[in-house]
């Protein structure tokens, strides 16, 4: 049940997000978040608790990993 619950969360905030247009940057996601989030709803709570616990820190370092070894692959 938690698995499924993830999963449509996830896909319907990058259809969101999607659907927003260009993201540029941290300040696009968090007006993107602050129109969704209702005040003390559950979207608050779940994005407050990434936040409290690095989430951000852990996607940035996985995404650079992932596009350093592209460029490896690449021979770049």
């Amino acid at each position: 049940a938690a698995a499924g619950m993830a999963l449509t969360m996830v896909r319907g905030a990058a259809e969101l997000a999607e659907r927003s247009g260009p993201i540029t940057g941290e300040r696009d996601f968090a007006t993107l978040a602050a129109r969704v989030a209702s005040p003390g709803g559950t979207t608050l709570a779940g994005l407050s608790a990434l936040d409290g616990g690095g989430v951000d820190v852990l996607i940035a370092a996985t995404l650079r990993a992932a596009h350093d070894r592209s460029v490896e692959l690449a021979g770049g």
